[in-house]
């Protein structure tokens, strides 16, 4: 699924848009310039936060500054400075920084989509929900989140729920909805916890 709303695949049948656009039509650039793919698995440059976030380009501090912010990493930059050395691959970073750095990142370079492939993967409890907490905040910027991840105080925050089985969209609704219908996500659900 991620791989079509992200570009990669174009024959599907339907329609995949971007606002009124039709990812088929656009150019991978432009595809690539509105959606940004983070997995579990960020990649962190062995440098500053700084270059982290703006990948060694020149940017406007007001605009790393909202970004930061949105990712949630203001205490973060306030405790440790934008000079702050990430380490190689991230070492000097918790799972749950590493992973708001790349969505800073993102936010910085004008993602309209983010697309999260088991964002919280491998994150303690805490950082976890902070890193959910961050996306789920986010007001310009549109997240699709898939998760295996089933916390109800989470899951009723999401606009919208598609539940897959057999590569197939078997329900969709809001938390409240689908467990109120009882059958396969009420069931996956139940078995989770």
């Amino acid at each position: 699924m991620l791989n079509l709303v992200s570009g990669i695949y174009d024959d599907y049948a339907g329609s995949i848009k971007l606002n009124t656009d039709e990812i088929r039509e656009l150019s991978s650039e432009d595809v690539y310039g509105r959606v940004n793919l983070l997995d579990q698995h960020v990649f962190i440059f062995d440098t500053s936060v700084q270059n982290n976030i703006t990948m060694f380009a020149s940017c406007d501090s007001d605009r790393i500054g909202k970004a930061i912010s949105a990712a949630g990493l203001d205490t973060f930059v306030e405790n440790n400075g934008m000079d702050y050395s990430c380490g190689e691959d991230g070492k000097n970073l918790s799972g749950g920084e590493r992973q708001r750095l790349a969505i800073a990142r993102c936010l910085l370079h004008g993602a309209d989509v983010l697309l999260f492939d088991e964002a919280t993967t491998g994150l303690d409890n805490e950082n976890a929900h902070a890193v959910m907490n961050t996306i789920l905040s986010m007001k310009e910027t549109t997240g699709v989140l898939v998760t295996h991840q089933l916390n109800a105080a989470e899951l009723t925050r999401f606009d919208e729920i598609l539940v897959l089985k057999d590569g197939q969209i078997c329900e969709r609704g809001t938390f409240d909805e689908l467990m109120e219908k009882q059958q396969y996500f009420f069931g996956f659900y139940n078995i989770s916890k």
